[in-house]
């Protein structure tokens, strides 16, 4: 199999707001498969035509797995609490230290 057919994921960092607190959380595979899966049972729209319902749904998803939001949260509940979802970069990391009394 070429790589081309391979498929692959990428986990990408959000920082979501709330009129009560901020929290970074980073999405998995498995809060796209449910977002998709969700999208289809319920006839929503697709993620260009509803981007930031999209956003909602994944971050709402990814917080629950990360223990940043209760389990019990309901998604309409969750949906009308943000205020504001920003898509962050990776971590930057920083150079590496030299090995002391490395020359």
């Amino acid at each position: 199999m070429s790589d081309t057919n391979r498929l692959t994921t990428s986990r990408e960092r959000y920082r979501v707001t709330t009129s009560e607190r901020t929290w970074d959380v980073w999405t998995r595979p498995f809060d796209y498969s449910l977002q998709a899966r969700t999208a289809k049972q319920h006839d929503w729209l697709s993620r260009e035509d509803d981007p930031f319902g999209y956003l909602l749904f994944i971050t709402w998803a990814a917080s629950r797995h990360s223990g940043d939001i209760d389990m019990s949260l309901k998604f309409e509940v969750y949906r009308e609490s943000v205020d504001d979802i920003a898509k962050l970069d990776d971590e930057e990391v920083g150079p590496t230290e030299p090995a002391p009394g490395a020359g």
